[in-house]
């Protein structure tokens, strides 16, 4: 028994940290709600305090003075909501700090994986390995009906390798667009991973906001070499059906507004 409550006591606790921005935003939101609720009950009892004093003339502050012990649960649930809201925003941006580092973190241990790879076997082979990967990637999560978002730009069936998400389109379109999101890009210089689904028709992701491409390099230098390149290569579902893969050449970055 004494384990079990232990153990639920534990789960509590997780779940509460695990939800903790949600718990403060809701605690916040409905501590606005009755924040109104006191400012209406405030005033009208201060109303009704000031009705004994009706033929005074009286001023601002001596009307603060009668009426201002009225607004202090107002005052006080109010000052609670501001900083539950504001505390919610600090752990997600704490956790979204944290999330973009340890993406950093990954992305370089694969970059250096995936350079050792063609420097060891050639680059012919680490492309093999990758086609590989997404053959089995393709295998493992096949295509669903439900799943396969309908651009209206093509009917082949693709796949887009980041994100692992399937829909129809296209080689031609995604080419055409593929140039037009680099005009843009150098345009703009930089420009996010949401903003290339835009191009294809696809919804945007959660950390799309905070992964992109910079025309620079890590030293702040532009060559023309920073450009969006796109790997397609083609697999058969277990069903037998074509599907274009969509890869990057060069992936998304979380520091890429830093080198702008």
């Amino acid at each position: 028994m004494k384990n079990e409550i232990i153990k639920f006591a534990y789960t509590a606790k997780n779940a509460v940290i695990k939800n903790s921005p949600a718990i403060l935003t809701g605690l916040g939101v409905g501590g606005l709600v009755t924040t109104v609720i006191f400012a209406i009950k405030a005033t009208k009892k201060s109303d009704e305090d000031l009705i004994p004093h009706v033929d005074e003339e009286l001023n601002f502050y001596e009307k603060f003075k009668i009426c201002w012990p009225n607004y202090i649960p107002m005052a006080s649930v109010g000052i609670l909501s501001i900083a539950c809201i504001i505390s919610s925003n600090t752990i997600n941006t704490r956790r979204q700090a944290a999330l973009i580092s340890a993406y950093s973190m990954s992305e370089s241990m694969l970059k250096e994986y995936q350079d050792k790879i063609a420097e060891t076997f050639g680059k012919k082979k680490e492309e093999e390995v990758r086609d590989a990967i997404q053959e089995d990637r393709i295998k493992k999560n096949p295509p669903k009906d439900e799943e396969i978002t309908i651009t209206g730009k093509g009917e082949t069936l693709c796949m887009d390798a980041y994100s692992g998400r399937y829909f129809k389109s296209d080689i031609e379109h995604i080419k055409k667009k593929e140039n037009e999101f680099n005009a843009d890009l150098l345009r703009c210089m930089a420009l996010t991973l949401n903003d290339w689904y835009d191009y294809l028709g696809l919804e945007h992701i959660k950390v799309g906001e905070q992964l992109g491409w910079s025309i620079f390099d890590e030293m702040g230098c532009s060559d023309g070499g920073n450009l969006l390149e796109f790997r397609h290569t083609s697999h058969l579902t277990e069903d037998g059906i074509p599907c274009l893969v969509v890869d990057f050449c060069r992936y998304p970055d979380a520091n890429y507004l830093e080198y702008c």
